[in-house]
């Protein structure tokens, strides 16, 4: 079933070696590689869409959530130096 015009999640990386392709929630592909996409970024792509699961189309392409997630990285690396405990923010 599609929701919201895009393959149904969760989404998967199939396939062994280094040709992934991406499966949606019904083992229908979504991306076959070729050579080009590794398995990595394979699974990068797979995570952020599920991620994003239940979220409508026009919220997560909207300017203000781009704008928000533009920083993420920023507050990520200030949480992560905030948590570990041999960084020099360390708790």
């Amino acid at each position: 079933m599609r929701i919201c015009g895009h393959s149904p999640e969760p989404w998967v990386v199939d396939g062994d070696g280094d040709l992934p392709a991406i499966k949606d929630a019904d083992g229908s592909p979504v991306v076959y590689s070729e050579g080009v996409m590794t398995r990595r970024d394979a699974r990068r792509i797979v995570a952020c869409v599920n991620a994003l699961a239940g979220i409508p189309d026009d919220v997560v392409c909207s300017p203000k959530l781009n704008a928000f997630l533009s920083r993420m990285p920023a507050m990520h690396h200030r949480a992560m130096m905030e948590w570990n405990p041999h960084s020099e923010a360390g708790l």
